[in-house]
């Protein structure tokens, strides 16, 4: 409401404790940026201040008064568990027409938070990392809605706070150039990345789209899912080949590799394969031209999996083992199993898995055709881990997934930060 004093200076007032613009609720304290859009268009100027009901801020250079005079019955926004000194992760939300919906996360809470995300249909998510915000962020707005969030910096970090997911991604995985296989000093602006899902049980076949010179989507289909037609529909290009990959009853995918050329006219292209456990390859995009680059992007294990998870692996021999000493992780309630340490009959040892000293449990002793008995369970978030390990065999096989390993072979042990994947002969666990 205007200022009746004599004073030119326009005073405006807050009377929700949230931006009416923008709808979003305001804690007590929390960093406001108030901007002047000038006629000539200059809106680069601007100050900060934080926000305290029932009080009036005053910016001489600016020329600007805000008065906060919040009624009673507003809401104050309460911290998540952490102070205020906690800095947060930005979820951004954003389609065609701007910002639809950002959402301040704890770093210990992305990933629960991303699990159970809302809803914001037709929505790109941006994940800004709490440690990719310096007090440099442009907000963006033409007075009625804000049309963009930017981080300033150019770090990698920060470079990766531009693409758009399909949904809220607690850790953005690197993203390169298919052309080069490196990533790129600069993304495109509103660069959007889609994500597929590859080897699940009951995918029937994958569907490519190509323009020929690039790949455009790449979409899975189920057993019993209906055809969404708005997923074909989803691609502004006036060139789009649509090809389809059946995939058969124990088929599954082991290699994508992609393809890069140049054709006559210098026009550098861009095409994938598919390679299944069947000897099948399909191309997608240009084929047969020469001095064809040929490279693998990705080796997939026959069940599903994230290509960008960071995956370490070990091995060791089951030939003679006397003593087996299970490694517990005692920070989780659920008390996986992360990694072992075995003793031979010949005197020497063998790790597999993650391992510390001071979390390793009861050694369990096994005798010359002893076998090693491994559950295997998975979490609320279906991530596996390793939930016990004996030398006598279980009484019931009702909970969890048991590997039975005789002493002869190899055992691989896979994990990351969040699985342990098990593989003994041609048996796997998780």
């Amino acid at each position: 409401m205007a200022d009746n004093e004599a004073s030119s200076t326009p005073q405006y007032c807050i009377t929700q404790a949230r931006c009416r613009l923008c709808q979003f609720e305001l804690a007590h304290d929390e960093l406001v940026v108030a901007g002047l859009c000038l006629a000539v268009g200059d809106d680069d100027v601007s100050c900060e201040f934080p926000f305290r009901r029932h009080t009036t801020f005053h910016d001489d250079e600016l020329d600007i008064k805000l008065h906060m005079c919040l009624s009673g019955e507003s809401q104050t926004v309460r911290e998540e568990e952490g102070g205020e000194e906690e800095s947060k992760d930005m979820f951004v939300a954003e389609d065609h027409l701007g910002i639809r919906q950002v959402v301040f996360v704890s770093p210990k809470r992305c990933e629960e938070w991303c699990r159970n995300h809302p809803s914001v249909p037709g929505a790109w998510w941006r994940h800004i990392s709490a440690k990719a915000i310096p007090s440099a962020v442009a907000i963006r707005s033409d007075g009625l809605k804000m049309r963009d969030v930017e981080i300033m910096q150019k770090e990698p970090l920060a470079l990766l706070s531009r693409i758009g997911w399909q949904v809220p991604v607690p850790s953005p995985p690197a993203v390169v150039d298919l052309l080069t296989l490196q990533r790129p000093r600069e993304y495109p602006d509103g660069l959007r990345m889609r994500f597929f899902d590859c080897n699940a049980p009951d995918i029937i076949g994958y569907s490519v789209a190509t323009d020929g010179a690039g790949v455009l989507a790449i979409l899975s289909h189920k057993q019993g899912e209906k055809a969404d037609a708005s997923l074909y529909e989803d691609l502004d290009s006036a060139i789009c080949f649509w090809m389809y990959m059946p995939i058969n009853q124990g088929e599954y995918l082991t290699d994508i590799c992609r393809r890069a050329g140049c054709l006559i006219t210098q026009t550098e292209i861009v095409g994938i394969t598919f390679s299944t456990n069947q000897g099948r390859t399909v191309v997608f995009g240009l084929y047969g031209h020469e001095n064809v680059d040929f490279r693998r992007i990705a080796a997939l294990p026959r069940g599903p999996c994230r290509v960008n998870e960071v995956w370490l692996h070990s091995s060791c021999s089951m030939q003679r083992v006397t003593e087996v000493h299970p490694c517990i992780r005692m920070t989780t309630p659920h008390r996986p199993v992360m990694g072992m340490l075995l003793y031979y009959a010949d005197g020497h040892r063998e790790c597999v898995g993650q391992f510390r000293l001071d979390w390793v449990a009861e050694p369990i002793i096994m005798g010359d055709t002893d076998k090693l008995y491994i559950c295997g369970k998975r979490t609320k978030e279906c991530w596996g881990y390793v939930a016990a390990v004996t030398g006598r065999a279980p009484p019931s096989r009702a909970e969890g997934r048991w590997l039975d390993v005789a002493q002869a072979g190899t055992l691989e042990w896979w994990f990351s930060s969040r699985h342990s994947v098990l593989y003994y002969g041609s048996s796997r666990l998780n």
